[in-house]
């Protein structure tokens, strides 16, 4: 099977003062345009205009569409000289205006466990720069392909899910949502489990901002089991560290300390709570169940941040 246009990468562009966009890097073939004109020719491309549809694709080879999701537009094209050499094709490049909308579409793709799939179609035509040229081409369509894993051409830009990761994490797509996640600072005089739960927590605030919601469950439910709230006693109950605790007590005044045990017991409770949220994600083996969605992540996160920050000022 051959093909016009190939798809061979993509690149998130941020241009100053506009709204960023998606290149698509595209390979026109040689071969098809030096069998259409009957000879290598220097050539203008005529690109009238190009159509973008969004479906829902499996994340695995063969990548088999699901589902259609939207037209995401249809874009002014572009002239371009095309120089015959020694590659086996010419290099173009597609512009995909990025918006919210697009990201929440693809993002709601990735919750149900797929990737997103780009079909694009190209009206075009093309004429030879020499009036000796035995042949013109007049407008047609063609899709821009993509070879899959098993070396078979596609009529659709199914990423993988590293691309879909790369995206996320060059668009910056929590800070689009324009959201503030806090750490917590160190408290003083330090104490050790709190302290490894900020760095903990930092490592989660970067999964987080970079789209990486399954990780970012991961690691926040690490920090509850094993840092703040570890199975304790011969009947492995899950209790908020002593250590902590004491902390906490120690700094109190002391007629408000029978009311500060109140509150530890409650931040126990509140955490134990959640660490079952976690779970319907992510078992206590490790093992993930569903696939977190950013809202979930968000959540956990911003539970856990207040909880280590309320806690580090009171030990403080």
């Amino acid at each position: 099977m051959s093909y016009v246009f190939r798809y061979s990468g993509f690149e998130v562009v941020k241009p100053l003062g506009e709204k960023p966009f998606l290149k698509i890097k595209i390979e026109a073939s040689q071969e098809f345009f030096k069998k259409a004109f009957g000879g290598d020719y220097n050539f203008l491309l005529l690109l009238n205009h190009y159509n973008v549809k969004l479906f829902s694709s499996t994340r695995t080879p063969p990548f088999n569409l699901q589902k259609y999701i939207t037209d995401v537009g249809t874009f002014r094209g572009f002239t371009q000289i095309l120089l015959p050499g020694d590659a086996q094709s010419f290099l173009i490049d597609l512009e995909i205006p990025i918006s919210k909308q697009l990201l929440d579409e693809v993002e709601k793709i990735r919750v149900e466990g797929n990737v997103p799939a780009f079909q694009i179609t190209c009206n075009y035509s093309a004429f030879p720069l020499f009036y000796t040229a035995p042949r013109i081409m007049t407008p047609r369509e063609d899709r821009v392909m993509k070879y899959s894993p098993d070396g078979k051409l596609c009529e659709y830009i199914a990423l993988t899910t590293e691309e879909v990761d790369e995206l996320f994490k060059k668009m910056d797509y929590v800070d689009i949502l324009r959201i503030e996640f806090p750490i917590p600072k160190a408290p003083s005089p330090a104490n050790e489990w709190l302290i490894k739960s900020i760095d903990a927590l930092k490592s989660a605030h970067n999964e987080l901002t970079e789209g990486n919601w399954d990780k970012c469950l991961y690691t926040c439910r690490n920090i509850i089991m094993n840092l703040l709230i570890p199975p304790l006693g011969p009947e492995k109950e899950r209790k908020l560290r002593e250590e902590i605790v004491k902390a906490v007590l120690g700094n109190a005044p002391e007629k408000m300390r029978e009311e500060y045990k109140l509150i530890l017991k409650g931040i126990e409770i509140t955490l134990k709570e959640n660490l079952e949220h976690v779970h319907k994600f992510v078992k206590e083996t490790g093992e993930l169940v569903a696939y977190a969605s950013m809202k979930e992540a968000m959540f956990i996160y911003t539970m856990i941040a207040n909880v280590i920050r309320y806690l580090c000022e009171l030990s403080a």
